[in-house]
């Protein structure tokens, strides 16, 4: 049985019955569903979605050290499809604040998508990159949409079916510290950043932030880009205490506070 389970009978057996899921798949490529609180999302079943919807709704791995409350602004860099930022603006309430990061057209289009199916007035969706500075760069674009990167994966991974390169995209990258200035929030609480290898990229554009608003962060890091242990030395000039944990959606999950 797929979690989280379609909504529709005739898709859970298209995707779930033996001899049929295999070329059920191939027909349903995109399936609705609802999460345990009550979220309605569309799931893509020749992505890595369900494992993205088990880590952040199931398992809750961004929360483990810290949660997002009632008023919260919250910073979703990265949000693919939107699943974070989903779970999060429900958190955060309506007297809270989401501003979601996505640079890749499809995504993008699926996270503002799944904010007007869910009537999350909370959030703000961007289509950006965020980094160290303002530029345009060609981001790669993987079969499985939580690879794409700025780096050639395949440098570092050899070629691998699950990584197979689908083309690239130029996309806009921008500071956090820009748009914070612009957006001028009177809190920030939580930054999230999964962006396959930039992460420290995406935190030495954000110093003014992190001066101003000390925000919790929770990151990914992977064996392209920098490694947990550059951000925590990073970090520890903004006086963070961090965690560095073994995370099998990558290669470290980093805790900060």
């Amino acid at each position: 049985m797929i979690n989280p389970r379609p909504s529709s009978s005739v898709v859970r057996f298209l995707l779930e019955t033996r001899y049929v899921r295999h070329y059920g798949r191939k027909l349903v490529k995109t399936y609705r569903t609802q999460t345990d609180d009550g979220s309605l999302i569309y799931v893509r079943t020749d992505t890595d979605d369900e494992d993205i919807v088990d880590e952040i709704f199931k398992k809750r791995v961004y929360e483990k050290y810290f949660a997002s409350s009632e008023g919260y602004t919250v910073v979703d860099v990265g949000a693919n499809s939107g699943f974070f930022t989903l779970r999060t603006s429900e958190l955060v309430g309506n007297s809270g604040h989401v501003i979601a990061f996505e640079p890749y057209s499809k995504s993008f289009s699926l996270l503002q998508k799944h904010l007007r199916i869910n009537n999350r007035l909370n959030v703000n969706p961007m289509r950006l990159a965020l980094g160290s500075t303002p530029r345009t760069e060609r981001l790669n674009l993987y079969k499985l949409p939580g690879n794409n990167s700025f780096y050639d994966k395949t440098a570092f991974y050899g070629k691998k079916a699950w990584l197979r390169q689908i083309g690239s995209e130029e996309v806009a990258v921008e500071t956090l510290d820009s748009v914070v200035s612009k957006l001028k929030p009177s809190r920030i609480d939580i930054v999230k950043i999964d962006t396959e290898g930039s992460e420290l990229e995406v935190l030495k554009g954000a110093t003014e932030t992190l001066r101003n608003f000390h925000p919790k962060i929770v990151a990914e890091t992977h064996p392209y880009g920098a490694s947990c242990g550059e951000i925590e030395d990073f970090l520890t000039s903004f006086r963070y205490s961090t965690k560095c944990e073994d995370y099998p959606m990558a290669e470290k999950l980093l805790y900060a506070w």
